[in-house]
């Protein structure tokens, strides 16, 4: 990954040497007395975190799901896009059955090599799967 030089990407590099290869799993504790959030310095971490997050190993995934033409930085003007369909995402509780409101979001973070900041979301925070057209 290249990317230009510039002091903002100097300092998103420099959060994540701070905070995630000094201590990858991140001890910050809040409710519960357990971690509420840490860095995935690797594909299998990035799979271990949110089960160690939530306490559980009855996880679901999500992710954004666009082609790389469309990802891609054009000198386009932006597209438009219609919401055809919209439905919340409901987590299960930690055995699997009823709803949960607990919820770990994981953000790419701007380095050379595979790193996401995972967090516990917020008790308010909702999900929702959403269908564009453009």
């Amino acid at each position: 990954m290249f990317v230009p030089v510039s002091l903002a990407i100097a300092d998103e590099i420099r959060w994540v040497l701070e905070k995630c290869y000094s201590n990858p799993w991140l001890p910050l504790t809040g409710e519960k007395n357990r971690n509420t959030a840490g860095c995935a310095t690797s594909m299998e971490d990035l799979v271990k975190l949110p089960s160690s997050l939530l306490g559980t190993r009855h996880v679901q995934a999500f992710s954004a799901n666009m082609p790389v033409e469309a990802a891609a930085v054009s000198e386009e003007p932006r597209r438009r896009y219609a919401i055809t369909a919209l439905h919340r995402i409901v987590p299960t509780g930690s055995s699997g059955d009823g709803e949960s409101s607990e919820m770990v979001t994981c953000h790419d973070m701007t380095y050379p090599y595979v790193v996401f900041y995972c967090h516990m979301a917020g008790p308010a925070t909702r999900a929702y799967m959403v269908v564009l057209v453009s």
